[in-house]
């Protein structure tokens, strides 16, 4: 509407506002806990059974925040054209990580209900069930993503130079997308059968143990390249990560 940046920032304030306003009304009138503040008994004891069962999902998303940042610093220096390409990449890696992220999600309630039921056999039921969907949907993005990436990236720029840069960019991702959903998902597993340090480390190995130090230093040695890989290096490392703290978390499950 002609405002701008300002424009930006008063979109992202209203769909806050009519977020919390339609989350507010349902809890208002769904079949839950009424909000009531007679109800707010603040102890020492909650406050840290709720940071610590926060704690993984405030790194996952800081570490995000912070990750742009480091994104855009190592960007700049290539021009407005690299700018562009990578914004279009980062913006499709980021609705492609919200599937992974949504499946999670909805794996979340499902664990953390039969894990306090002491249904351990259902928590891995429905592990397995949710890495399985995961994968083949993340499987299936990539493929599509690489096959048709010029093509995709075509509806966000027609500049030459863009469109190379952003096509190679997509081929990279493309290579760790797959494996995104992994990591994601035994992180929430971890989250809620209170293994909070394992939960909290795989939430940041994406944005941060590892994308730090590649975006750090990958430009330095590979240019631009490295600029492109440093986020899908990242992604397959932690799943690596991922691999030993799942195995042994889910061998604790089975005992049970």
């Amino acid at each position: 509407m002609g405002f701008g940046f300002a424009g930006a920032g008063l979109s992202t304030f209203i769909s806050q506002i009519f977020s919390f306003t339609f989350l507010l009304i349902g809890n208002e009138h769904g079949n839950t806990v009424k909000l009531r503040f007679f109800m707010f008994r603040p102890s020492r004891a909650r406050y840290i059974a709720i940071i610590q069962g926060g704690s993984p999902s405030l790194g996952r998303q800081g570490m995000r925040c912070v990750a742009n940042v480091l994104l855009n610093h190592a960007m700049k220096i290539f021009g407005d054209e690299v700018y562009a390409a990578m914004t279009i990449v980062i913006r499709l890696a980021n609705l492609v990580f919200a599937v992974a992220i949504g499946i999670g999600q909805g794996f979340q309630p499902v664990c953390g209900f039969n894990y306090g039921a002491k249904l351990y056999k259902r928590v891995l039921n429905a592990y397995h069930y949710a890495q399985r969907v995961s994968t083949i949907i993340l499987f299936t993005f990539s493929v599509c993503l690489f096959i048709f990436a010029r093509t995709v990236t075509s509806w966000f720029s027609n500049d030459p130079y863009v469109l190379e840069v952003a096509v190679r960019a997509i081929h990279f991702q493309c290579l760790s997308i797959p494996f995104m959903g992994f990591a994601n998902i035994a992180s929430m597993l971890f989250q809620n059968i209170n293994k909070y340090k394992e939960a909290f480390i795989t939430a940041i190995g994406r944005d941060g143990i590892f994308f730090f130090p590649a975006i750090l230093f990958f430009p330095k040695i590979l240019g631009l390249t490295g600029v492109m890989i440093a986020q899908p290096v990242a992604d397959i490392c932690t799943f690596f990560l991922s691999l030993p703290l799942l195995f042994v978390v889910t061998r604790k499950i089975h005992a049970m």
